[in-house]
């Protein structure tokens, strides 16, 4: 989250990394623990995701599905809604859902990913509808970017063909900033790289 009024609050120390499981009471001691110190919220990004395997459709357990969209998407859904007092206090306040592009155009094997990144798009469409004069809500699909999850879903890639995590920092910046005055839009790297 982003905040320009106060400090982060100390109870998300343990919450910051790639891969994040929380169960309903845990959203709502967070939620508690945020409304103590922050009463304004100007941006919200959420990165949180995992890949879950590549395989066939008939090769995807339940499981699997029900693992990777607790991730992927119920983490944005709740956090979302836990922090929407606070995000509708904000004079502009923008949401950023990190997204991948075959949660918009599907790819065999891609099942439990690409299901779940689906629905991310799909709920920023129906927020950016439901909120459009309030907060700007969009997504991102940050490409081929150095990170584990890269490595995982393509290992025999070398990894100092794509870019470093890095250079996504101004796309973000941009997409949280008033300067980006729009709602309810796709955004991808190769789009945004030259602002």
């Amino acid at each position: 989250f982003f905040s320009t009024h106060t400090p982060p609050p100390p109870i998300l120390s343990g919450l910051v990394g790639s891969e994040m499981c929380i169960r309903d009471r845990e959203y709502k001691r967070l939620s508690e623990g945020i409304d103590k110190h922050i009463s304004c919220l100007d941006g919200l990004v959420h990165v949180a995701a995992v890949l879950g395997y590549i395989s066939p459709f008939m090769s995807t357990s339940l499981g699997q599905l029900k693992t990777v969209m607790e991730v992927n998407f119920e983490s944005n859904f709740l956090l979302t809604q836990l922090l929407m007092p606070q995000l509708l206090k904000a004079r502009s306040p923008s949401v950023i859902f990190t997204s991948s592009g075959v949660g918009r155009r599907p790819r065999a094997l891609w099942t439990s990913y690409g299901i779940s990144k689906g629905a991310v798009e799909a709920f920023m469409q129906t927020l950016a509808d439901e909120y459009e004069n309030n907060i700007r809500f969009c997504t991102y699909n940050p490409g081929a970017t150095k990170t584990a999850m890269r490595a995982q879903a393509f290992p025999a890639e070398d990894p100092n063909t794509v870019k470093l995590p890095n250079k996504l920092t101004n796309d973000f910046l941009w997409l949280l900033s008033e300067e980006n005055n729009t709602t309810g839009i796709a955004f991808d790297y190769s789009k945004l790289e030259t602002k």
